[in-house]
């Protein structure tokens, strides 16, 4: 085969090139016919070994093969835009294989493609960017700012007791359950904690909540969702409960008030608190 011009790099290097200028003769085709469940294969291996039929296992992040898309870009067709491959993920060994599935475009400017996704060895879809996400667009309100599902996470977090002065209180950590539910920006807490000691008075805040929020947004534009419920106080609140998620400094604060609204409730439910007091809560709002 001769040099062929406009052509995908090393193509009269290769051992087998199919290069023509219409459907019928540039296409490749592998049909089966046979009485089973089984179709056409194309099979992709690699070894580590520089002999042919000679084995030498491979090493984490080693490929297994991939396949490449690329384009005429108005000069050459050295590049390319798109790439589905597969490497080892993990040890492998005998009869034993670990390995992920990765997917990768070009982005606008780019000559060769950027992992985007992959099916990771545990059968999970992951993205390879922070920030990238399933784009909902086709399916969006006329009010939506974005349609991009870019995060989920769950967990667990251990809070901060705060109070203005702390006496001898703390939280009692054989009863302290708190978990949370990240989707996109918004977070949901919810957990139960026991408190231990007295001697506390003033401001009550539960602070270290999983994420920051979001400081683009005033204290009267925070989107927060609150319940409370406390009990085994050592003295009675002298109103009913408020509470508040409160934006301090970007850190996501529970500030629990003792009655009064938002702007005149009493800050004062640290002198509530006793041996024995449990709080129960559960808390929505927005990080960035």
């Amino acid at each position: 085969m001769g040099r062929i011009a406009g052509k995908v790099p090393d193509t009269d290097d290769f051992t087998l090139a199919v290069v023509g200028t219409g459907f019928l003769d540039s296409g490749l085709t592998l049909q089966r016919f046979e009485n089973s469940s089984s179709g056409a294969s194309l099979l992709l291996g690699h070894s580590r070994n520089g002999t042919i039929g000679s084995s030498t296992i491979l090493q984490d992040g080693d490929e297994l093969g991939k396949i490449r898309f690329y384009a005429d870009d108005g000069t050459n067709m050295d590049h390319h835009g798109g790439e589905i491959k597969v490497i080892i993920d993990g040890t492998p060994g005998t009869n034993d294989i670990p390995s992920s599935m990765i997917f990768g475009t070009a982005s606008n400017g780019a000559s060769s493609a950027t992992e985007r996704w992959r099916i990771t060895s545990d059968g999970h879809f992951r993205a390879a960017t922070n920030g990238n996400g399933i784009d909902f667009s086709a399916t969006e309100g006329s009010g939506a700012s974005s349609s991009i599902l870019s995060d989920y996470e769950e967990g667990t977090f251990v809070p901060t007791l705060s109070v203005s002065t702390i006496g001898s209180l703390s939280i009692d950590s054989t009863s302290d359950t708190c978990s949370y539910v990240k989707i996109g920006n918004l977070v949901t807490c919810i957990g139960s904690i026991g408190i231990n000691g007295s001697g506390g008075s003033g401001t009550l805040r539960l602070t270290n909540f999983p994420f920051a929020m979001n400081t683009g947004l005033t204290e009267e534009a925070e989107l927060s969702a609150v319940t409370c419920n406390i009990y085994n106080t050592a003295t009675d609140a002298s109103g009913l409960i408020n509470a508040e998620m409160s934006n301090v400094s970007g850190d996501a604060t529970l500030l629990i008030r003792d009655g009064g609204g938002k702007t005149t409730g009493v800050q004062s439910f640290g002198n509530h608190l006793g041996a024995s007091t449990v709080i129960r809560f559960s808390a929505i709002y927005r990080t960035s």
